[in-house]
């Protein structure tokens, strides 16, 4: 009925069919299996004529598909991997228009049309708007408008890819239906068709099988990494041997009589079993027995996926790439939100993004520390799970039903389709609640900072899924308070901003002034040009050990005013108090900030000595 000869493709320099050859006898069903990328629907397009070949000859009933396409074509149905349907059309109103695009017209028409309806089964629906049919009554429609013009031959490219379980049974019996009045040839990725997966190795006996979703059998509220068992089931998309052992008698020599792996796969009514021998040192390719009397090397050895346990074939819960944050959300000892502004219109520091409200103001936070710990956010590996389907004891038990700490991060990012998706993503944070109450208990009674053992716990939004984290991950989240990301810096502008300093030291006042812009600007102090670096430096290098909002009740050290050219900003006075013999204390524009080390504050008062003495 069709015989191809020495098909060959190329796509540019890439080579996608390789002189293929083979017969098509009339009446009977064949099947074109092989992996993505194997050239299946090429194939199939060059033999339906929908594609030129580089090389060779497809013949159709006799007709060239090339030379005699018309002829060629008649005795073909068609249906592409994608099928070529109006969505806003009705089955009826879709079969008519391609009925008629092959040539049917009036009572044939009809008869034809009503005849592949009842053919395929799809009767019920025949009225209904395509677009709001299932897959799988899609995909009949797809093989009903391949049936009219009592085609010959019928063509199918992958017609249950994407098809649920009982989908799949029901489009293979009607193309077993079909095959008994036509020459019916189907393409299938047979790994789409795996209804079960299992394997037993040395350390672990695992099984699944699909219901839509993938399902662990022993207990199917697992959370199972649909993903990993796809990427389980490539390992035989590209199933290569590098040599193959025919005819074997003795498989002992090769490690397959006690196999380190033994794989069952179900697709349809066909099960395989695929065992794993030993590993060939020599070749570095494992030995492998797919039941046929051979033993064949394989390139790739199955053995680095298979050799997994439950936990690693969990799906975890994932932080999300938070492209532009537009808050976050703080709640514990202390809660606050802190939004995200483009435009600064309240500080001297340009960079300055999220604020928080309080009492009417807006105050910053260090924009380099937001983004620090939503990085920690992000980067955080959330894979030790204590449950995975955690009861209300469970969740108390770790602290999480009144958890220590709670984020909420509100956010855009870009979807797949290149489109902006908002987001919500909420993690809850506690310590192990015997031990932080330990902890607490130690904090009230030692003297002495001992270093301690952290058991804490977290959980993603309302997930099943509780996780340990380590001690160093637990500080790191619980670090999210408003002293943690505000400026550090008792100065937060930029220097370069600065157009004058006022200083008032030990009862005098010196003026610093600053002329010209950019690499052009100097500093002056009476008549003479500065080098401010130093003073600078000292300046800068102010930061906080801790923050406060207690009163100075000490000497006052030194107070700076700075003149700022700067929209928001245009002045800055800061004045420094002696506080005990390490620290002093730091009063911005007349407001209690932070303590600050006693020898940041000398080595400013040196700097200002060096330039005024």
């Amino acid at each position: 009925m069709i015989k191809v000869q020495h098909l060959t493709k190329y796509y540019g320099d890439f080579l996608a069919v390789d002189d293929l050859s083979f017969d098509i006898q009339e009446g009977h069903v064949y099947g074109f299996l092989g992996p993505n990328g194997a050239g299946k629907t090429t194939t199939m397009n060059m033999m339906t004529g929908c594609l030129s070949a580089s090389a060779g000859s497809v013949t159709v009933g006799g007709y060239d598909i090339f030379e005699d396409a018309h002829e060629a074509k008649r005795l073909i149905g068609y249906l592409p991997e994608q099928p070529p349907l109006y969505m806003n059309e009705t089955p009826a109103e879709y079969l008519r228009f391609v009925g008629e695009a092959k040539g049917l017209r009036g009572e044939e028409l009809t008869r034809q049309i009503n005849q592949v309806i009842e053919q395929v089964r799809i009767g019920e629906v025949r009225g209904r708007r395509i677009a709001a049919l299932s897959k799988g009554y899609k995909q009949r429609v797809g093989i009903a408008q391949a049936l009219l013009g009592s085609p010959k031959v019928i063509i199918l490219d992958e017609p249950t890819v994407g098809l649920d379980p009982i989908q799949i049974i029901e489009i293979r019996d009607l193309i077993k239906e079909l095959g008994r009045e036509h020459t019916v040839i189907f393409s299938s990725h047979i790994l789409s068709e795996v209804q079960s997966l299992s394997w037993e190795t040395e350390t672990a006996t695992l099984a699944f099988h699909k219901d839509e979703n993938w399902l662990y059998d022993e207990d199917e509220a697992f959370p199972v990494d649909e993903e990993h068992i796809e990427e389980l089931l490539e390992q035989f998309q590209d199933f290569r041997a590098a040599f193959v052992i025919e005819e074997v008698t003795d498989y002992a020599q090769y490690g397959l009589d006690e196999p380190v792996c033994t794989i069952d796969l179900t697709a349809g009514e066909t099960s395989y079993e695929i065992q794993l021998g030993a590993y060939s040192t020599m070749d570095s390719q494992r030995y492998v027995s797919i039941g046929d009397g051979n033993v064949y090397l394989v390139e790739e050895d199955p053995m680095d996926q298979f050799d997994v346990e439950l936990s690693d074939l969990i799906d975890n819960d994932e932080v999300p790439a938070f492209d532009q944050v537009q808050s976050l959300t703080v709640a514990g000892t202390e809660t606050y939100e802190a939004a995200y502004q483009e435009e600064n219109p309240y500080t001297a520091c340009a960079d300055d993004t999220y604020f928080v409200q309080k009492d009417g103001a807006y105050l910053a936070l260090d924009t380099d520390r937001v983004e620090d710990y939503l990085d920690t956010l992000h980067g955080l590996s959330l894979t030790d799970y204590v449950t995975y389907n955690a009861t209300e004891e469970e969740i108390q038990s770790c602290g999480l039903d009144d958890p220590e700490l709670t984020v909420t991060v509100q956010y855009t990012s870009e979807g797949e389709d290149g489109q902006e998706e908002s987001g919500t993503f909420t993690i809850s944070v506690s310590r192990d609640p015997d031990e932080l109450a330990a902890a607490a208990e130690t904090d009230e009674t030692s003297e002495e900072d001992e270093e301690e053992e952290i058991t804490a716990y977290t959980r993603v939004g309302e997930s099943p899924i509780l996780y340990q984290i380590s001690g160093a991950q637990y500080e790191a989240l619980m670090a999210a308070s408003y002293d943690d990301l505000r400026h550090q810096e008792v100065f937060t502008g930029d220097f370069e901003e600065v157009t004058s300093l006022e200083v008032e030291l030990e009862g005098q006042t010196y003026t610093i002034t600053a002329q010209g812009s950019g690499d052009k600007k100097t500093f002056t102090y009476g008549e003479e040009e500065l080098d401010i670096a130093d003073l600078q430096e000292a300046l800068e290098g102010l930061t906080a050990s801790s923050f406060t909002e207690e009163s100075p009740t000490e000497k006052e050290e030194v107070r700076l005013t700075l003149t700022l050219d700067n929209e928001n900003v245009q002045s800055v006075e800061i004045a420094l108090y002696r506080w005990d013999g390490e620290q002093c204390l730091a009063v911005v524009d007349g407001t209690p900030v932070s303590l600050v080390p006693r020898a940041s504050v000398v080595d400013l008062i040196e700097a200002i000595n060096a330039i005024v003495l």
